[in-house]
């Protein structure tokens, strides 16, 4: 039988933290609520929703633009746009109650409402 070294019980100490922090992270993120939903605006009014656990790829052409919407693991995002600075394009991913990203060239918008489950608001805290 081998016996285990002091540095062969750190590295696996080091190795076991790792796998079980990377898990957490992931299981988190990857946990979304039924209550949330992403509403797609154009020109102000609603022209879609969806729940935000859905996967979708989806294109909107109207007369003021064309933008394409990506909802992946919980992550809402305009992924493409015709717009011509495509800061929509850059901008950071919605993911919680009342994130949003707009394209204000295209008057395009994506909203997040809803919260998830377990999550409190600052009044309730």
């Amino acid at each position: 039988m081998m016996k285990l070294k002091i540095g062969d019980i750190i590295v696996l100490c080091v190795v076991l933290l790792f796998t079980t922090t990377t898990f957490i992270i992931n299981a988190e993120r990857s946990y979304v609520s039924k209550n949330m939903e992403v509403l797609v605006r154009v020109n102000g009014e609603v022209v879609d929703h969806f729940d935000i656990g859905s996967d979708i790829i989806k294109l909107y052409d109207t007369e003021l633009g064309s933008n394409e919407v990506t909802i992946h693991d919980g992550l809402v995002s305009i992924s493409d746009a015709d717009c011509p600075d495509s800061i929509c394009v850059h901008t950071k991913h919605a993911e919680n109650n009342g994130d949003s990203v707009v394209c204000l060239p295209n008057r395009f918008s994506i909203e997040i409402l809803g919260r998830r489950e377990g999550e409190v608001d600052a009044i309730s805290q």
